[in-house]
């Protein structure tokens, strides 16, 4: 266990992008929880999810397929589908979080008669 630990930790150090996407992903997480506040369960539910799901894909499932414990094929890669179901479920959360909005009422000039 301990050296696949290593190995998997070997592929942050190995290539920049791994660390920068895993933390890009993190804060990423951390915005989305952010806009919880006030929200309706399920777009608390679509919220949490779409941040695990990104967080998962960059910093588990990309470190994992490049060393090739996780299997990919041209059709499909573990990655790519959490990363899009990701933000699938964060574009339906910010649409429910939003959708209510109040309009904001632009005043209209006063016409001088």
């Amino acid at each position: 266990m301990l050296p696949q630990f290593a190995d998997y930790l070997e592929v942050f150090g190995s290539d920049e992008r791994f660390f920068v996407f895993a933390s890009s992903s993190f804060v990423l997480a951390l915005v989305i929880c952010l806009f919880l506040k006030g929200a309706c369960p399920a777009t608390r539910l679509l919220l949490l999810s779409a941040a695990f799901l990104i967080a998962f894909a960059f910093v588990v499932l990309a470190p994992l397929a490049a060393l090739s414990t996780v299997q990919q094929t041209a059709e499909l890669s573990p990655v790519n589908l959490n990363f899009n179901f990701g933000f699938l479920a964060l574009g339906l959360g910010l649409m429910l979080k939003f959708r209510d909005l109040p309009k904001s009422k632009t005043p209209t000039p006063v016409e001088n008669d």
